[in-house]
């Protein structure tokens, strides 16, 4: 029959349901109460939140090209995206996650859930022939010869891209990495994103 590979944002919706249940350290069965509480207030990520608890109409404007018309802000209308992600922050604590996921930013409940979120969780490949970790995207370049992590976002008017050298098992934090946010999609250089060819163009000069 072969294989095929698929993405699905439903399994991110059934993880949000999920997860709190699964704690029975905590009263909260809300998946926003419980990130709050064991991920950005241990990280000091103070200005994140999730697209429930702000009013839309405070944020950037997004475009959609090629005809750069403006898209509506956020994604109040598709759930599945508080399980995968579906917050709302500031470039202060995206530089925080990014680099506590580059090993740089200590904390001792969840630095150690690092090397296994950043390691092959199956042996399934994507189309491209990179890897899966649990959240991220393991690719091997031949130029620097490196592996890199990364996720990339989207959402009506905008994309995101996240970068950095692999690092677990070195005993040392990464050495390079890149956050990238536009508001805009649907901008493309060749087979990329806009944002995943700066985001990679601007890591090799780093390297």
């Amino acid at each position: 029959m072969g294989k095929a590979y698929t993405y699905s944002n439903l399994a991110f919706s059934i993880l949000a349901q999920l997860i709190p249940q699964f704690d029975a350290s905590t009263a909260s069965d809300d998946l926003s109460d419980l990130m709050v509480e064991r991920v950005f207030g241990p990280l000091h990520m103070d200005d994140t939140t999730y697209f429930g608890d702000i009013f839309l109409d405070r944020l950037p404007v997004g475009y959609t090209y090629p005809k750069g018309s403006a898209a509506a802000p956020g994604h109040n209308v598709f759930p599945a995206y508080y399980g995968g992600g579906g917050v709302v922050s500031t470039p202060s604590d995206m530089l925080q996650w990014l680099q506590f996921n580059m090993g740089m930013v200590k904390n001792g409940t969840l630095h150690p859930v690092l090397r296994k979120t950043q390691t092959p969780s199956t042996k399934v490949t994507t189309p491209d022939g990179g890897q899966m970790g649990l959240g991220w995207f393991l690719a091997d370049w031949t130029t620097p010869k490196i592996t890199v992590l990364n996720k990339d976002g989207a959402l009506p008017g905008f994309n995101t891209f996240m970068l950095f050298a692999d690092w677990v098992g070195t005993g040392s934090p990464s050495p390079a990495g890149v956050f990238l946010l536009t508001n805009s999609d649907g901008l493309i250089n060749g087979s990329e994103t806009a944002v995943q060819y700066i985001a990679q163009s601007v890591l090799k000069i780093m390297l």
